[in-house]
Order: structure tokens, then C-alpha cells, then sequence
């Protein structure tokens, strides 16, 4: 399993979180191991998105995280 961390939730984050979520079979199926988005950083709160339980306000929290293994900056 990959985890990545995703730095914004506006247009283009929101679209690349949707982006792994609908295609994550396809991933799966071309790299052979799946990707969780385990972070997206945002200075907003997203209470109606499916997801919000990742949405965190502090960079630091992604950079002590080693289980994070790659960060998307949109």
C-alpha cells in the first residue's frame, strides 16, 4: 500500500482525491499495490465530503507521519 498525503483541496486536489478513489481498481491492477490517501491538507474544513476524516490543517503532522510514502502538491 501506498499512502499519500495531498497538499490542497480545491479544484484540482478535490479532483485528484476523486481521481484515486474512482480509479483505484485500474491502479491497482497497473502498479500491482493500492494507493490510500491518508492526508489532504487544507486551510478549510470539508464537513459534507466523503473526505473529511482526512483532512488535516497542519504540514506537520504529514512530515512526522512515516508511514506517508508520497506527497502530491496541486
Amino acid at each position: 500500500m501506498v499512502n499519500v498525503a495531498i497538499l490542497g483541496f480545491g479544484v484540482v486536489g478535490g479532483g485528484t482525491a476523486r481521481l484515486i478513489t474512482d480509479n483505484r481498481e485500474e491502479i491497482e491492477r497497473l502498479t500491482g499495490d493500492t494507493v490510500n490517501i491518508k492526508y489532504i491538507l487544507d486551510l478549510r474544513d470539508f464537513p459534507d465530503s466523503p473526505f473529511a476524516d482526512r483532512i488535516v490543517h497542519d504540514f506537520n503532522i504529514i512530515l512526522e507521519d512515516p508511514e506517508v510514502d508520497t506527497v502530491i502538491e496541486v
